[in-house]
């Protein structure tokens, strides 16, 4: 249990405190500047600015929570109830996965895909969690028709959520991968996916699988199960010279490009890589 802390401390103190909690971290002093900004409904430049300020006992009590949950592995973003992803914030419960940067690499080679002034370009985001890269898009391609699904109904609330507080225009299904488009007769041009790849016995390992979903994150036996099953639906839904972007894992390369040219021999198929060289995103074309 996380020692509460004593009654009168100041911002500076509480900081001080909190650091010291959460030094086993890489950025300790900036989650605990995050952690008490939220719990005395500031942003970080007033809590900086006001270093002798008091904390009052509801402050305290909330602050000394929310370190203590952060002590014990769980993820700064759900704590503080959203994430920055690309060129804003969301929403993140969860219900959903947390966005990462790799995800951006996807996201910015749809946009590329599609010109600003392009109307008539439909768009789906499949498996969408939050909703993060369906408002991203649709934030920046106005003009586009953009859909997004997941199977989970809590993710696509959320998803909702943030979508009504971007501003954007989205239209939200709850569905099984391609099958909502199937039943609808949905003819796509462009799809975005990230869907679960990390092994069953590996995810077992990782601290992520302690508090994200289990739906958004296993992938099966080898990782590729939904990703293989998602290939099978593909040329139903894909216009032709229509384009998808699968995330997948660094080592998962291989093994996709030949499914594909199993299930998909007349697509083009690269392979596009993260930040670091690894593997990261499959990118198809049809003909």
């Amino acid at each position: 249990m996380t020692r509460s802390l004593a009654v009168g401390n100041s911002i500076r103190e509480a900081l001080v405190w909190a650091k010291q909690q959460l030094a086993a971290l890489d950025e300790a002093a900036l989650e605990a500047q995050l952690l008490l900004a939220q719990a005395l409904a500031e942003d970080r430049t007033h809590i900086l600015s006001h270093p002798e300020k008091r904390l009052s006992e509801p402050e305290r009590l909330t602050f000394g929570r929310a370190v203590e949950r952060r002590t014990k592995g769980e993820p700064l973003a759900y704590i503080l109830g959203q994430r920055a992803f690309y060129d804003r914030e969301f929403l993140v419960t969860p219900a959903t996965l947390i966005p990462r940067p790799e995800t951006e690499i996807m996201l910015e080679a749809a946009l590329t895909s599609v010109s600003g002034a392009s109307s008539g370009v439909t768009l789906a985001d499949v498996g969408t969690g939050c909703g993060a890269l369906a408002i991203c898009f649709a934030a920046l391609r106005p003009r586009a028709r953009v859909w997004a699904s997941d199977v989970c109904e809590d993710a696509i609330s959320v998803a909702q959520r943030n979508g009504i507080k971007s501003g954007v225009s989205v239209a939200w299904m709850q569905g099984n991968l391609l099958q909502p488009y199937q039943e609808r007769g949905i003819r796509l041009d462009r799809i975005m996916a990230n869907l679960p790849y990390v092994p069953t016995e590996v995810l077992r390992r990782l601290e992520v699988s302690e508090f994200e979903p289990w739906l958004a994150l296993d992938g099966g036996v080898d990782g590729l199960a939904l990703i293989r099953r998602l290939l099978d639906q593909l040329a139903d839904c894909l216009a032709p010279r229509g384009q998808a972007w699968l995330e997948i894992g660094a080592d998962q390369g291989a093994a996709v490009c030949a499914y594909v040219k199993d299930v998909l021999p007349l697509a083009e198929a690269d392979l596009l890589p993260d930040l670091v060289g690894h593997d990261r995103v499959l990118h198809l074309q049809m003909p």
